[in-house]
Protein backbone atom coordinates (compact mmCIF):
# COMPACT_ATOMS: atom_id res chain seq x y z
CA UNK A 1 0.00 0.00 0.00
CA UNK A 2 0.86 3.76 -1.17
CA UNK A 3 1.36 6.44 1.19
CA UNK A 4 -0.48 9.19 0.90
CA UNK A 5 2.38 10.95 -0.58
CA UNK A 6 3.58 7.78 -1.56
CA UNK A 7 5.57 7.51 -5.56
CA UNK A 8 5.04 4.73 -7.92
CA UNK A 9 8.24 4.18 -10.39
CA UNK A 10 6.78 1.73 -13.13
CA UNK A 11 6.57 1.86 -17.18
CA UNK A 12 7.16 4.58 -18.86
CA UNK A 13 9.48 7.43 -17.95
CA UNK A 14 7.43 9.30 -15.01
CA UNK A 15 6.08 8.44 -11.38
CA UNK A 16 2.58 8.30 -10.07
CA UNK A 17 2.17 10.50 -6.97
CA UNK A 18 -0.36 9.35 -4.46
CA UNK A 19 -2.83 6.46 -3.93
CA UNK A 20 -5.30 7.16 -6.32
CA UNK A 21 -2.97 7.34 -9.33
CA UNK A 22 -0.78 4.42 -8.23
CA UNK A 23 -3.97 2.36 -7.87
CA UNK A 24 -5.39 3.60 -11.23
CA UNK A 25 -2.03 2.81 -12.69
CA UNK A 26 -2.25 -0.83 -11.61
CA UNK A 27 -5.92 -1.15 -12.37
CA UNK A 28 -5.08 -0.53 -16.13
CA UNK A 29 -2.10 -3.40 -15.85
CA UNK A 30 -3.27 -6.16 -18.92
CA UNK A 31 -5.37 -8.94 -17.12
CA UNK A 32 -3.11 -11.67 -19.33
CA UNK A 33 0.42 -10.23 -17.38
CA UNK A 34 1.22 -11.01 -14.01
CA UNK A 35 4.30 -10.34 -11.78
CA UNK A 36 5.86 -11.80 -9.40
CA UNK A 37 8.34 -10.40 -6.80
CA UNK A 38 9.78 -10.85 -3.27
CA UNK A 39 12.38 -9.43 -0.77
CA UNK A 40 15.50 -10.45 -0.65
CA UNK A 41 17.40 -7.55 1.17
CA UNK A 42 15.57 -5.67 4.23
CA UNK A 43 17.07 -2.88 5.88
CA UNK A 44 15.20 -1.09 8.85
CA UNK A 45 17.21 2.29 9.65
CA UNK A 46 17.88 2.60 13.70
CA UNK A 47 15.30 4.94 14.63
CA UNK A 48 12.49 2.25 13.46
CA UNK A 49 10.41 4.35 11.23
CA UNK A 50 12.14 4.00 7.74
CA UNK A 51 13.37 0.76 5.96
CA UNK A 52 14.10 -0.23 2.61
CA UNK A 53 13.77 -3.50 0.72
CA UNK A 54 15.08 -4.72 -2.64
CA UNK A 55 14.62 -7.84 -4.48
CA UNK A 56 13.64 -9.84 -7.48
CA UNK A 57 10.48 -9.00 -9.99
CA UNK A 58 9.28 -11.15 -12.92
CA UNK A 59 6.82 -10.61 -15.57
CA UNK A 60 4.92 -13.12 -16.93
CA UNK A 61 2.52 -13.02 -20.06
CA UNK A 62 -0.09 -15.36 -20.87
CA UNK A 63 0.50 -17.62 -24.12
CA UNK A 64 -2.23 -18.53 -26.60
CA UNK A 65 -1.66 -22.33 -25.27
CA UNK A 66 -2.18 -21.28 -21.39
CA UNK A 67 1.14 -21.58 -19.99
CA UNK A 68 3.11 -18.08 -18.85
CA UNK A 69 6.18 -16.75 -20.73
CA UNK A 70 8.44 -14.95 -18.24
CA UNK A 71 10.31 -11.87 -19.06
CA UNK A 72 13.66 -10.78 -18.03
CA UNK A 73 14.57 -10.72 -14.67
CA UNK A 74 14.65 -7.86 -12.57
CA UNK A 75 14.66 -5.87 -9.13
CA UNK A 76 12.77 -3.79 -7.19
CA UNK A 77 13.38 -1.00 -4.41
CA UNK A 78 10.85 0.50 -2.16
CA UNK A 79 11.25 2.70 0.79
CA UNK A 80 8.66 2.32 3.33
CA UNK A 81 7.67 4.58 6.17
CA UNK A 82 6.04 3.27 9.45
CA UNK A 83 2.69 5.18 10.02
CA UNK A 84 1.17 6.67 13.06
CA UNK A 85 -1.01 3.60 13.28
CA UNK A 86 1.89 1.44 13.00
CA UNK A 87 1.35 -0.32 9.39
CA UNK A 88 4.31 0.37 6.86
CA UNK A 89 3.46 1.95 4.10
CA UNK A 90 5.92 2.67 0.87
CA UNK A 91 6.74 6.27 -0.01
CA UNK A 92 8.77 5.17 -3.11
CA UNK A 93 8.31 1.97 -5.02
CA UNK A 94 9.75 0.71 -8.66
Amino acid sequence: NAAPDGAHFGAGAGFEFGPAAIGAMAAGFPADVSFTWAPDVVEVAPSGDLAFTTGPVQVREAKPDGTRQAGPPGRYFSIWRRQADGTWKFVIDG
